[in-house]
C-alpha cells in the first residue's frame, strides 16, 4: 500500500453474511465512489465473516467479495448494531 493510500473499517450486509473488515481507499474518495467504480469484486482485508445472527464463522486476512452479491455496505463507524 502507498502512502496515498489509507483504509477504512466497514461492515458489508448480503443476503447471508454480515462482513467486517477494510478497504484501501485513495486520500479523499468516498466509498460510494470505491463501489460504483468497483468491477465484480472488492477486496477487504482483516476480514471477520459472520452469519445473520452474528455467529463468528471464520477470519481471514483478505477476501474478495462479489459486488453482485452485497446488498450494503456502510463506514463501521456509522454502524449500530440494535
Amino acid at each position: 500500500m502507498s502512502d496515498n493510500d489509507q483504509t477504512t473499517e466497514v461492515v458489508v450486509f448480503t443476503n447471508k453474511f454480515h462482513i467486517r473488515g477494510r478497504v484501501a481507499l485513495i486520500q479523499g474518495a468516498r466509498l460510494t465512489d470505491f463501489i460504483r467504480s468497483s468491477h465484480d469484486f472488492i477486496a477487504i482485508s482483516d476480514v471477520t465473516v459472520l452469519d445473520l445472527s452474528d455467529t463468528v464463522l471464520f477470519q481471514a486476512d483478505f477476501l474478495d467479495v462479489s459486488c453482485r452479491y452485497i446488498e450494503v455496505i456502510l463506514p463501521a463507524s456509522a454502524y449500530r448494531s440494535s
